[in-house]
């Protein structure tokens, strides 16, 4: 089990649950309440998440209501399972629904899942005791929509024909001023009867504006009454005035004397820090917290707590919610707690002289991407600490043959950048096992600023997995290498679970006008990074793990899910770290509740200056769609398709004629032909040309990689690429065993002639300035394209050096043909074209000068040369 958010109400106690459903089977029991009693006609319709969905009736009634068993299948690649309550007439299934999708999203370790629901409440409760509680008629929720309105939800439908007994129903209260009564001026139904009975949505107007830093309770006789929630307000210009902290202490620090928490709650009506002795305690001990400034909490404490476990609790809508701090710097085993750590213990021995490693400018990157576990954790790799941190950091690892693994193998590639899948905490893989029991990519982030345990060597110890990856940090810094993070702001692993979503519900999250989830993720869940409190959480965040754990670079997951500002702001914030930090995203365009011209999506690239996006216009150019398995590219198809290969030859810039992208400089464009999403470039051509030869398939490979090395841009290389790897045909390995995923040290042994190719290119590439240009001026100006024949690609690079005076000139020529091509090379002014690569070996020592200007390339190859 991982992190959990523990909902607690006084004299109910909460069951702790596993968060991720990680079982291929769920046999689930879901029990049903009416308050009429009428179930006739009422059933389930439910899908695993992503999936197509199926009918399940209910077969036996009980002390709750109606319950109803059955299995879901099928769950290989859904975290969750949905479900919509609904009655069935003849000729119509879905004549009536009871609130729309809801989910569960936890299995018990034999795949059993058990929950209750009751009629007009949303929730899905998971404890039998405090479901029969809720079997009250109650307002289900009263939310300010702005400052003179309150939308109320009821649980059962209430007789709405009367306008003035509707108004009269209801009596609002200001708590904040000891109860005093604000008179009503309008209540009326806000939704179509659902019976004859009446209706359960209600508009209410006050009499006077409402103030949104006071608590109100909305009544009804004889009814649970509810408070007054602000979610409806969280846009308006009056919440953001009164609730936005532009501090820089959120989280818990400690010094020798004292110890200070701050949170930010603003909709919590009381605030406590629990402190725990250790990370399964069950029993704290509870520090109340004052209101401070803009909406956060404070605590201060007389000592030094540093080594103690904590979490908050806070009473929000009349519920205790317990969770962690979005902005702990460590964590307990599994994130079940935060810890109360000195980070200066964590630093490693000469942490404070460490440095990044050199970078003029971000096209003179080179990025690897890759996994902590799967670079070490194959048997013969050579390393003691496989998986871990530390593993990934020791140095001389040798295969049984005596060949470099790791990171004297990454290093010896001569790569710049090292892109590590999400080190930060993340939910699916138990820390408490070791081995895990699972993998996973880590893409269903628990915390932001804390790292990830089971790569730790131990676990337990909340100083160890930061001291670990520091020291990884260091160990890659010394190699030579800067360290990439790739982050996962854009979703939660779950929204009403999470720690954000029991802070402060219905904030740090996007929803549709229906009130149903944004999810333009695919997951459940969009944070909303335009709010102003997650958008300093996420800019805090990249500046912490920056300043603390000396971090080069960020990758952001899904990038388009964020707003422009956002993003802007992020590279701002680490600008004044150091501008040198790469920021790179995902910016594709996806369907979340937020404005097209709002998304940091590939459109709007021109408003996002010095932050780079994946080029897929160039991916799909090489080898065909991601989507579509048998469709072909440039490499794989004869040579189509050259014209979105040209863009990114051109670095993704408004080239010319049809040779255009999304960018305004180069280095807004991150070339690539695969990455740990989607099929392997070796797996997909398996599919794309089944009848081809391996010989011609690794020609065709090799195509590929010479061609984002010799773009313009930034290159990106996903691990093991440079000797085909593999993943059985798996096009979505997120959570497939280590076999599958590991880097495979035997294949690197069995194809180290093309390795050592794509060694020759990367030297070739960081040598000569020409195929680095880091403007889109000095590439409109200086690179041509040249006429060449069907299925081929020929231009030359007119090169310059740093100080602006004339350098070499390139000349490059891709043949996507099967058969061999002859170019004819631009005439040289001085001297002769010397070949640097001919397809199968490259470096910058030339391999044969050219005494004529014709020249024929090989099959399925790249040629480059010089002048």
């Amino acid at each position: 089990m991982k992190l959990f958010t523990m909902v607690w109400t006084p004299g109910i106690e909460s069951e702790e649950r596993p968060l991720f459903i990680q079982a291929e089977q769920v046999h689930v029991t879901l029990h049903y309440y009416r308050f009429d009693g009428n179930y006739d006609g009422w059933n389930i319709w439910a899908w695993p998440y992503g999936r197509e969905g199926a009918e399940h009736r209910f077969s036996e009634s009980g002390e709750f209501g109606i319950t109803a068993s059955f299995t879901v299948d099928s769950m290989e690649h859904s975290p969750k399972i949905g479900f919509i309550i609904r009655k069935s007439v003849r000729g119509n299934e879905w004549d009536q629904r009871e609130i729309g999708d809801r989910y569960i999203e936890w299995a018990d370790a034999d795949g059993s899942s058990e929950v209750w629901i009751i009629q007009g409440d949303a929730r899905v409760y998971e404890d039998e005791r405090m479901a029969h509680s809720r079997k009250t008629a109650r307002i289900v929720s009263a939310v300010m929509t702005d400052e003179n309105t309150i939308e109320a939800a009821l649980n059962v439908p209430c007789a709405a024909s009367d306008p003035d007994k509707v108004r009269g129903m209801f009596s609002l209260t200001d708590i904040t001023e000891d109860g005093r009564k604000v008179n009503i001026e309008e209540a009326v139904a806000a939704d179509q009867p659902e019976t004859s009975v009446g209706a359960r949505m209600f508009h209410i107007r006050t009499e006077h504006p409402m103030d949104v830093s006071h608590e109100y309770i909305l009544h009804i006789a004889g009814w649970e009454p509810s408070p007054v929630t602000l979610t409806g307000m969280f846009d308006s210009p009056q919440f953001v005035q009164a609730y936005t902290y532009e501090g820089d202490d959120l989280g818990a620090s400690c010094s020798p004397t004292l110890t200070s928490f701050r949170l930010w709650a603003p909709t919590a009506t009381e605030a406590v820090v629990m402190l725990y002795d250790s990370w399964d305690a069950a029993e704290g001990r509870g520090i109340p917290m004052g209101r401070a400034e803009h909406g956060t909490w404070k605590a201060d404490v007389g000592q030094n707590l540093h080594g103690q476990f904590y979490t908050y609790l806070v009473r929000v809508a009349g519920e205790w919610n317990e969770a962690t701090d979005p902005y702990a710097n460590a964590l307990s085993v599994n994130g079940l707690k935060g810890a109360i750590l000195d980070m200066t213990e964590t630093n490693p021995p000469g942490w404070e002289s460490d440095t990044r490693p050199p970078l003029p400018h971000p096209v003179d990157s080179v990025i690897y991407e890759l996994h902590v576990r799967d670079a070490t954790v194959h048997p013969l790799s050579g390393v003691r600490a496989k998986g871990k941190y530390a593993g990934l950091a020791e140095r001389e690892t040798r295969t049984p043959n005596g060949e470099p693994t790791s990171l004297d193998y990454i290093a010896g590639l001569g790569v710049t950048h090292v892109q590590l899948l999400p080190v930060a905490d993340f939910v699916s893989v138990d820390e408490t096992a070791d081995p895990p029991r699972s993998y996973n990519w880590g893409y269903d982030p628990g915390h932001y600023n804390a790292p990830e345990g089971s790569y730790a060597c131990d676990a337990y110890d909340p100083a160890a997995r930061i001291r670990e990856l520091k020291s990884l940090v260091q160990a890659m810094h010394a190699k030579g290498l800067r360290v990439v993070m790739d982050v996962v702001y854009n979703h939660m692993f779950s929204a009403d679970r999470s720690n954000l979503g029991a802070l402060v519900p219905g904030y740090y999250f996007r929803y549709l006008p229906d009130g149903r989830p944004s999810d333009g993720t695919g997951v459940g869940n969009d944070t909303a990074s335009e709010r102003p409190m997650m958008r300093k959480l996420i800019v805090d965040s990249v500046v912490r793990w920056a300043r603390q754990y000396h971090i080069d670079g960020f990758r952001f997951d899904l990038m388009g899910i964020h707003d422009v500002e956002t993003m802007n702001a992020v590279r701002a914030s680490l600008d004044r770290v150091d501008p040198s930090i790469l920021v790179y995203g995902e910016g594709w365009s996806l369907p979340t509740a937020l404005d097209e011209n709002e998304k940091a999506s590939q459109r709007n690239a021109h408003r996002m200056p010095q932050i780079g996006q994946f080029h897929d216009k160039l991916r799909d150019g090489l080898k065909g769609s991601v989507f579509r398995a048998r469709e072909r590219g440039f490499v794989n198809g004869g040579g189509i398709r050259a014209e979105d290969v040209k863009s990114g030859i051109a670095g993704g810039i408004r080239y010319g004629g049809a040779i255009a992208g999304f960018a305004s400089e180069p280095e807004q464009t991150v070339n690539f032909a695969e990455v740990h999403d989607n099929h392997t470039l070796w797996d997909k051509l398996l599919l794309s040309n089944p009848d081809d030869s391996e010989q011609i398939r690794m020609r065709m490979h090799r195509l590929a990689t010479a061609i984002v090395l010799t773009s313009q841009g930034i290159p990106f290389l996903h691990a093991g690429q440079e000797f085909f790897r593999t993943k059985g045909g798996e096009h979505n390995s997120y959570r497939s065993p280590d076999d599958m995923n590991r880097l495979d040290w035997e294949r690197m042994e069995a194809h180290k002639d093309t390795v050592e190719y794509v060694k020759g290119l990367i030297a070739i590439r960081k040598t000569f300035p020409a195929l680095r240009m880091r403007t889109a001026e000095q590439i409109r100006r200086r690179l041509r394209f040249h006429d060449s024949s069907k299925g081929t690609i020929l231009y030359t690079l007119k090169g310059q050096d740093d100080d602006g005076t004339d350098a070499q000139t390139v000349a490059v020529a891709h043949n996507g043909n099967r058969s061999p091509a002859d170019i004819v090379l631009p005439e040289a002014v001085h001297g002769r074209w010397k070949l640097l690569c001919d397809g199968v070996r490259a470096g910058i020592v030339p391999l044969a000068e050219c005494p004529e200007r014709k020249f024929t390339v090989p099959a399925l190859a790249t040629c480059v040369w010089l002048l």
